[in-house]
């Protein structure tokens, strides 16, 4: 693990390491949610599918269609 005292500053490798662990952390947390908003905004009436929510569309399509469709785009 890597430990910098207060006044150590960080050289533009490291920034560019952090930055993109941020990146990733960020995509892999918001992608999810990001395919069930499509997925609850598109169901109408006909659809095939009716979720009844944010937890219950997760749930569903991890349960259906597995993990890598909610990373699908």
């Amino acid at each position: 693990m890597l430990f910098l005292s207060e006044d150590a500053e960080l050289t533009p490798l490291l920034r560019i390491g952090v930055g993109a662990c941020a990146g990733i952390i960020a995509m892999s947390s918001t992608c999810p949610m990001d395919i069930v908003r499509g997925r609850l905004t598109v169901q109408t009436e006909m659809s095939p599918r009716q979720y009844r929510g944010i937890f219950h569309s997760l749930s569903t399509v991890f349960r259906e269609e597995g993990p890598r469709a909610l990373y699908k785009h």
